[in-house]
């Protein structure tokens, strides 16, 4: 029996990426938007985006600093506090929940730029509000609470307005309080800013001008407060406007194919984008879409060797290696170091069971791109071919150091694992390659056949049921197996 039933073997590579460097183009991947609804920048994990989100929160606080400077200036005259021991009196006495005559927001409009004199005050000081206030909310919600804590700091040490940075930074907490993460996440941010109109109610009671103001006048000095919430709201909903804006336009465009196709439409003599859509049927299997566009990439540019990769990897992948060999052998020859074509040519010679020869390829793509975690994987297939399993486990090792998401080398490694009987460390690589890639039907049905030799017939039939869902391809041999199996008696653990 254990003859017959092995698991399948994955003999081609993973398509070609979506060539970035093509004339600048970028990958699809860099325009998708992150997974499970999460708005935050660090969800993009490439270096040059958290490079960029760090950069962008440095400035933010630079000139959020300067802000909370202006904010001291309007209440003091002085951009800066006094050092020292003034600088902390001067703090505490803003802070002080016990002093007599205690300093209010409604002080802002009397000193030291009276509103009587300049009403445009009332508008300036209710705008410079509205910025302390949702700022570092938004902040939270985009950079997570930590990097929220460097703009209340602001408001606190900067502006001398300890009490506003004691309910922001409550407001930042509830922003990002479970309970109130809702699908549309600005509501959150719009129920986090309740604890700020309470703040402003309390900081503008029993200030000494409301002893000496008629009732109308007095009335006036609340302007500024009610601006400041309103702008406050006005600018956290002006930045969902343009969340919702950013999300439709990634709903349009939350696939590569859809991306390179509109590229496509949009300049149809574009070979790049051409040769980027042919990678994308390559991943999504469309071989013979992806041969019929690369005959229009090659009409284009007709000594382009990157397509003749492409062709090679979609004839391999149909079972004509023959053909496949032609087509990267043809791009070799116009650029003998292009990685890729020595890539997928090993998997054409491995699909011929010439495995030395498609070891001697993948061999070379490592040499001229190390960093291939690709051609790892496929000479760790040639390896397992020709039942060299521990040169084929220590190969998908590497590779899983170079790409910790490559499923394709876990479902190997696994392989090679099931090959030497220990099959507690094949399950546990498929599972992981699974969790990567939960569509990935083969290693279903190769968890499946790891599972049988355990004795673990319940399990291997859910798999098999799974890998069946996805379309992929079994072994009857070993399906019949299955069937006997669970017709006897007992069951294994």
């Amino acid at each position: 029996m254990s003859g017959v039933i092995k698991p399948v073997r994955r003999a081609t590579k993973r398509p070609l990426r979506l060539m970035g460097l093509l004339l600048g183009l970028r990958q699809p991947s860099e325009y998708q938007p992150g997974t499970g609804g999460s708005i935050e920048v660090w969800q993009w994990t490439r270096p040059k985006y958290r490079l960029r989100a760090f950069i962008l929160l440095l400035i933010n606080a630079l000139l959020f600093a300067g802000l909370g400077a202006f904010a001291l200036w309007l209440r003091t005259g002085r951009y800066f506090a006094a050092s020292g021991d003034a600088y902390w009196n001067a703090w505490w006495e803003a802070f002080d929940p016990t002093r007599e005559q205690q300093l209010t927001l409604l002080d802002y409009l009397t000193y030291p730029i009276p509103v009587s004199q300049v009403p445009l005050m009332m508008v300036i000081i209710g705008l410079v509000m509205a910025s302390l206030t949702a700022i570092p909310i938004l902040v939270s919600m985009l950079y997570r609470l930590p990097y929220a804590i460097i703009f209340t700091a602001i408001i606190c040490f900067v502006a001398m307005l300890p009490w506003l940075a004691a309910t922001v930074t409550f407001c930042c907490i509830l922003a990002r309080w479970r309970p109130l993460q809702f699908s549309f996440h600005y509501a959150t941010a719009l129920i986090a800013l309740l604890p700020v109109i309470s703040y402003y109610a309390l900081a503008t009671r029993n200030a000494s001008v409301s002893q000496v103001l008629p009732p109308v006048e007095l009335a006036k000095l609340y302007v500024p407060w009610v601006l400041a919430v309103v702008a406050a709201l006005a600018s956290i909903l002006t930045t969902a406007a343009l969340g919702c804006t950013t999300f439709l336009r990634n709903r349009d465009y939350q696939t590569p194919r859809r991306i390179w196709l509109d590229a496509v439409a949009k300049r149809p003599d574009n070979y790049a984008a051409l040769q980027n859509l042919v990678a994308v049927f390559l991943h999504e299997g469309d071989y013979q879409q992806a041969l019929k566009t690369s005959e229009r990439v090659l009409q284009l540019k007709p000594d382009f060797p990157e397509a003749y990769s492409a062709r090679g990897s979609a004839y391999g992948h149909l079972g004509d290696f023959n053909r496949a060999i032609e087509e990267c052998t043809r791009a070799i020859e116009l650029k003998p170091s292009l990685a890729d074509a020595y890539s997928n040519r090993s998997n054409a010679y491995a699909g011929l069971r010439d495995y030395e020869r498609a070891v001697a390829d993948c061999t070379k793509a490592i040499e001229l791109k190390p960093d291939f975690a690709e051609a790892y994987v496929n000479r760790a297939v040639a390896h397992g071919g020709a039942r060299r399993y521990a040169e084929a486990i220590a190969d998908c090792t590497k590779a899983i150091e170079l790409d910790a998401n490559c499923a394709e080398a876990y479902n190997n490694r696994g392989i090679s694992y099931a090959a030497i009987r220990d099959y507690d460390r094949a399950i546990a690589d498929y599972h992981l390659a699974i969790k990567i890639r939960p569509d990935y039907s083969r290693t279903y049905y190769n968890l499946a056949v790891a599972q049988y030799y355990l004795k673990q017939y319940s399990a291997a039939r859910a798999n098999i049921e799974k890998c069946r869902q996805l379309g992929g391809t079994m072994n009857p041999a070993f399906l019949d197996a299955m069937k006997r199996a669970e017709t006897r008696p007992t069951e294994g653990r």
